[in-house]
């Protein structure tokens, strides 16, 4: 926020529900890294002549208080989108990961109007490059999100900002899948030998096996989960991609069983034919080994115990 000039008239909120408030700035205050305010209500009688506020709790000069009221009208409708815990989570996850910042980002910093909100409120800055992220042009991707424009800027509420990272999913979903994945591996090894460093807000630390998978089951697994389902990873599509796989293993092996009897028949001598057909039928790759799967670590009644050495008999 910029520094308000002695004498200017500002519009003034004592808290975010309150109501808005005409005011004069009599004096500013400076400290470490904001400022503070005597201010003077104008229009409204009261026993206080001057209060000294926060210099934040100044929104905008006086003269822009319709603008002001709109964007917090904006704001209220926003307010009402519901979003869960790991839908918020997964929105802020990725942007930072998959949508350039460019093109959009996430509002965060209690500068902007909206930036001090916990809710993925989104800005857009380059409409037509939206395209490039979601498949589409952007003025057609607008008419189906929820936005509205916000001292001339294109704002996404968080549903809208919701359905910016479905539509890039659906329209990219190859780098999405990827890193989920990658992600899981790293939780199935975690959930077996523990995180021995990682770093969080409060400072260094180790994590066990046990507590690596109860926080891949609480966090990790519900946004993999819904990740996959924004991709078209839904019942019918993988139905149709394992009938498709399956028909395409099976023409495979019909092509190598031919391949495998003209080579043998060309050299009935050459042995290296007869361990190419073994190892066509040994390695198979099977789903366990293309799916990471996290399981819990074993605990000790999982483990079979050696049996106990009995004492040899002392005959005396």
């Amino acid at each position: 926020m910029e520094m308000p000039e002695i004498g200017s008239e500002y519009v003034y909120k004592a808290s975010a529900d309150a109501p808005i408030e005409r005011v004069r700035v009599v004096s500013i205050e400076l400290q470490m890294t904001s400022f503070r305010a005597v201010i003077e209500r104008i229009g409204r009688k009261t026993s206080v002549v001057t209060e000294a506020v926060p210099g934040k709790r100044l929104k905008v000069p006086w003269t822009e208080k319709s603008d002001f009221e709109a964007a917090e009208r904006v704001w209220d409708r926003f307010r009402q989108v519901d979003l869960t815990e790991c839908e918020e989570g997964l929105v802020h996850t990725f942007f930072d990961t998959f949508i350039p910042s460019h093109i959009a980002g996430l509002v965060i910093g209690a500068g902007h109007p909206f930036g001090s909100q916990l809710h993925p409120v989104a800005q857009v800055h380059d409409v037509n490059a939206l395209s490039d992220v979601v498949g589409v042009p952007g003025s057609e991707f607008l008419q189906q999100a929820d936005w509205a424009e916000v001292y001339g800027k294109l704002m996404l509420s968080p549903l809208g900002a919701m359905q910016l990272c479905k539509a890039a999913c659906s329209h990219n979903p190859v780098p999405v899948l990827d890193y989920v994945l990658a992600n899981e591996r790293k939780a199935q090894h975690e959930s077996l030998h523990g995180e021995p460093e990682f770093v969080s807000g409060r400072g260094r630390g180790a994590r066990s096996a046990d507590e690596a998978y109860d926080l891949y089951l609480r966090y990790d697994k519900p946004r993999y989960e819904l990740l996959r389902q924004w991709c078209g990873h839904r019942a019918a599509s993988v139905q149709e991609r394992l009938i498709a796989a399956e028909a395409e293993v099976r023409r495979l092996d019909l092509l190598l069983v031919e391949a495998t009897e003209q080579l043998k028949a060309a050299d009935p001598s050459n042995d290296r034919v007869s361990e190419i057909v073994r190892a066509h039928r040994s390695d198979v790759i099977g789903p366990d080994s293309v799916r990471p799967v996290v399981e819990r670590p074993l605990g000790s009644m999982d483990i079979a115990q050696p049996p106990q050495r009995r004492f040899q008999r002392v005959w005396h």
